[in-house]
């Protein structure tokens, strides 16, 4: 598809790489497990504050979180009689106690008093315990106070920590970072970081160095300088913890704003994936099979072995294992002994199962690859490979105007937009006013607040760096080569097609050179401020941590899993939430 793109990069001679068989495995130390026992018995701790029968009322973000630590028959065992949605039409209260469980935010407190309001209009006696997730804040309850209910409620705040949604996935789950952080400049979600690198500690040890890129990255190493040291014990000198590199989403722009083309990545690009699950709506026919079918890919032996595959050869892997099994299948008439009937119907079940996740992976993977094969597609795709070329910059001009002009999704939109300004360090002025003028004619005055939150956040505009950045750190970081086999690629840009994605980059030198003396100049050109905390006599771990501050990308998470597959290291990956291109863009039209 992109054969242009192999012409176009001058290839200089590198040293031959070991290559990387993506469906093997890295020994893990890390416990993992230890985060979810701690998170369910924090949250039944919660609820038990009341004894007894009582009636639960969350918002959407509580419910999803909750879907993660916490079944229904766990809640019922803890007193949980029902479970209401906050904005339900109907909340039928028949516990004499009712917990509201939700984050604190003006439009739910009124809801609330409602609810309090309707309940005494009852005479019913009820206790109310309010639960403000991650904190209270001081609008809430002068709101609450200035309503006369204050004094009806007991209040708590919980934070969830970090939640394992993989296993070497951890989340805050924080959907909106980016828009608390650089648009409303809401510096909370620092402290619950630091809170969550305080208690990694405190289970698994000390790190041995710690480095930092990007100016909220600063932020939260000096908090943690400011709470309590822990206690120094035996344990602390068996750190299971080896580095520590906590990095600002704002110091790489650029790969978001990319296409990915593992599967698990274009997946999520495409569907969205929620819970390690996609749920599928789309009316489009070639995937009417899959029509309000959910995908649970955390149980999915097939997506979990090969999610890490480029999109088309997860297809031919698909395709070979349909032949496989439905060869197996057909033997099942066949003359056996007793043992060998034995372990054929337990390898007939376990094939029964794989062929249904072959079956659903084919149909998604089989509409991916048409995707991939549009024209809107592949002008989208060829654009993107040219901007981080450098190469054709009137043309990328031309496409942004044309799909403004078919009304293309905004997303898409705005983010070939940002590559653009990221890539060229900005936009002319002449041309940078006309595609603003385009964009609201066409899709509506609301996206001027778009526009400004994407401005404010440094993704467009007419100048984004002092100096232009692509040029100074593209070769010093080798972020581009395209001479990869997908199969068992030899370099990490296998993910983007040719593009190794910058904060990976930066992390392979502190797994390899322990360090960033080699490339601490070009670090350096990178706005955002630096911290190196190194020990001079560390004591050896294969336990790496990356915390990433405002979203990691499916894609980036795939190229640090080579990075672990690689060098045989463990590499825990904890982040704010998971972020795609869509995502960050939709974060800034809200």
């Amino acid at each position: 598809m992109l054969k242009f793109l192999y012409d176009s990069i001058d290839f200089t001679k590198r040293p031959e790489q070991p290559k990387v068989k993506l469906n093997s495995t890295v020994k893990q130390e890390f416990e993992i497990q230890v985060y979810q026992k701690y998170i369910k018995q924090k949250i039944i701790n919660t609820l038990n504050t009341f004894i007894g029968k009582k009636v639960l009322i969350i918002d959407q973000f509580v419910a999803e979180m909750l879907t993660f630590v916490v079944d229904n028959d766990l809640m019922r065992e803890n007193g949980i009689e029902v479970t209401y949605h906050i904005t339900s039409e109907v909340i039928s209260i028949k516990a004499q106690q009712v917990i509201f469980f939700v984050q604190p935010q003006r439009n739910l407190m009124k809801r609330i008093v409602r609810i309090i309001r309707d309940n005494q209009l009852q005479q019913l006696q009820i206790k109310y315990l309010l639960i403000f997730c991650p904190s209270s804040n001081v609008i809430c309850k002068d709101y609450l106070e200035k309503e006369a209910v204050l004094g009806h409620l007991q209040l708590k705040n919980f934070n969830f920590d970090l939640i394992p949604i993989q296993p070497d996935v951890l989340s805050l789950e924080i959907n909106n970072a980016v828009n608390q952080l650089y648009i409303q400049n809401d510096l909370t979600i620092l402290h619950l970081v630091a809170e969550s690198i305080q208690r990694m500690q405190l289970i698994h040890g000390k790190f041995q160095n710690v480095f930092c890129k990007g100016n909220y990255a600063k932020a939260v190493i000096d908090i943690l300088k400011q709470k309590p040291v822990m206690e120094e014990d035996e344990e602390s000198n068996e750190s299971k913890l080896y580095s520590l590199f906590i990095v600002d989403r704002k110091i790489d722009l650029i790969t978001p704003m990319l296409t990915p083309f593992t599967y698990e990545a274009i997946l999520d690009d495409l569907y969205g994936i929620k819970q390690n699950q996609v749920v599928f709506t789309c009316d489009d026919p070639t995937i009417a099979q899959l029509k309000d079918k959910t995908l649970k890919l955390s149980q999915d032996s097939i997506f979990n072995n090969y999610k890490l595959y480029n999109v088309r050869e997860f297809l031919t892997v698909l395709e070979q294992k349909r032949i496989e099994n439905k060869t197996f299948l057909k033997t099942k008439n066949e003359q056996r002994s007793a043992e060998e009937t034995e372990q054929f119907v337990i390898k007939f079940r376990q094939i029964q199962k794989e062929h249904n996740f072959v079956l659903d992976h084919y149909i998604v993977s089989t509409y991916i690859k048409k995707q991939i094969e549009q024209i809107s597609f592949h002008m989208q795709v060829t654009n993107e490979v040219n901007a981080i070329l450098q190469n054709k910059q009137k043309q990328i001009e031309q496409t942004i105007e044309n799909f403004i002009q078919i009304e293309y999704p905004v997303q898409k939109v705005f983010r070939l937009l940002g590559l653009y300004c990221q890539m060229f360090n900005g936009i002319s002025s002449k041309t940078y006013d006309h595609l603003r003028r385009e964009l609201i004619h066409v899709y509506g005055f609301e996206y001027i607040y778009a526009i400004k939150n994407l401005e404010k956040l440094g993704l467009i505009g007419n100048k984004i760096f002092e100096q232009p950045l692509w040029e100074r750190i593209e070769k010093p970081l080798r972020l581009i080569n395209a001479d990869i086999d997908p199969i068992e690629p030899e370099d990490m840009s296998f993910v983007y097609l040719a593009y190794a994605p910058i904060i990976v980059r930066m992390f392979e030198e502190i797994i390899t050179k322990n360090g960033w003396s080699n490339i601490l100049q070009t670090i350096k050109e990178i706005p955002g401020e630096i911290v190196i905390q190194q020990n001079p006599n560390p004591i050896q771990s294969n336990c790496y941590v990356i915390y990433f501050i405002g979203g990691v990308t499916y894609g980036e998470i795939h190229a640090l899993r080579w990075l672990s597959l690689r060098y045989q290291k463990e590499i825990i990956i904890c982040t704010t939430h998971i972020l795609s291109g869509d995502r960050l863009i939709d974060e800034c039209l809200k």
